[in-house]
């Protein structure tokens, strides 16, 4: 994933199918991914695909904080509230 990001924009990215896992599960994944020195942006991309695979559709919100002290994030809708609440939404990456 890291390597696209190089080369593409966050909504081209592609990324395998998750191995085929009961849904109770996700705690696993979110403790593995969680170890990881990911960015919030594959975190969110890695989380929307694993979900995706699950039968959840949700989309990958991209947001920004003013320009003052800007910073950008990038969440689940619906998964992270502060986030939705402190950061300016512009852009969406549907589910696929």
């Amino acid at each position: 994933m890291r390597r696209q990001f190089r080369d593409r924009p966050p909504f081209e990215v592609s990324l395998t199918e998750p191995p085929p896992l009961p849904q109770r599960a996700f705690r696993g994944v979110r403790a593995v991914v969680h170890r990881r020195d990911l960015a919030c942006l594959e975190r969110s991309l890695l989380y929307q695909s694993w979900l995706a695979a699950q039968g959840e559709r949700v989309d990958v919100v991209f947001g920004v904080t003013s320009p003052r002290e800007f910073s950008a994030h990038a969440w689940l809708d619906g998964y992270e509230a502060d986030s939705a609440e402190r950061y300016v939404e512009v852009a969406r990456r549907p589910a696929p």
